[in-house]
């Protein structure tokens, strides 16, 4: 017997699961970010520090992302690379 999927027919619950996933979607990209500065750092024989690998890794602001893997790419350290501006 063929079954077909579930489809979400209240507002409500269409509402919310479109929102559920722009939120993985989101966690998704910065997840990819966050290895994105971390690779161009490594490739670049740039020493990471455990605290700012973590510092890294838990950011999920996408603008700070974004900006991290601009700057990494010309970077002296992690630490300059890090600095609040």
């Amino acid at each position: 017997m063929a079954t077909r999927p579930f489809e979400y027919q209240s507002d409500f619950a269409l509402k919310h699961r479109g929102e559920g996933h722009i939120e993985g979607r989101t966690e998704g990209i910065a997840e990819g970010r966050m290895h994105d500065v971390l690779t161009v750092l490594e490739v670049r024989g740039l020493p990471i520090p455990d605290t700012a690998r973590a510092r890294i890794l838990a950011c999920t602001d996408l603008d700070v992302l974004n900006r991290w893997i601009r700057q990494a790419v010309t970077a002296t350290s992690v630490d300059e690379l890090l600095r609040d501006r």
